[in-house]
Order: C-alpha cells, then structure tokens, then sequence
C-alpha cells in the first residue's frame, strides 16, 4: 500500500473510495441502535494490553452496558441505547 492511500486513509478521504469485493477481507457491519459485528480475521488490542487474533464474526458492544466488553452480551436491547 502507498503512503498517499495511508494518508488518505488516516483522514477519512478514502471512504469514499471503491474497492473490489475479492480485495477485502475484513467486512465491518454497524447495526442500528445495536452491535458492531466485525466478519474475518483481526488482531485485537484490549484495554488490558492483551493482543488476540479473532477470526469469524465478532460482536463488539457499542452501548457500553455488556457484561462481556468488549464483546456484545446484548445488553443494548433493556438499556434503551439508540445511535
């Protein structure tokens, strides 16, 4: 990757930006008033330090309310939590 698309990619610029299907491998999915489910293969960095690689479909709290951060326990449903 060239340093102009990191660039780009650091301000926000390349959002717009249209990428082929085959070239991602990491598909992020915002859910409305819900989760952040993460499908492929990460490396995670928690608060604590720790690093793990995750593969799959994660579920990332966004509401703050989980019991499992930062993973979703579905703890958004009864907290009344809206984007």
């Amino acid at each position: 990757m060239n340093s102009n698309k990191i660039k780009r990619f650091q301000t926000g610029l390349d959002m717009e930006q249209k990428e082929n299907e085959e070239d991602i491998n990491v598909f992020i999915d915002i859910l409305p008033d819900g989760a952040m489910i993460i499908r492929g293969t990460v490396k995670v960095r928690f608060a604590n330090g720790e690093t793990r690689v995750l593969r799959n479909i994660n579920s990332f709290c966004r509401c703050g309310n989980s019991g499992n951060k930062p993973f979703c326990d579905g703890s958004h449903y009864g907290s009344g939590y809206r984007d």
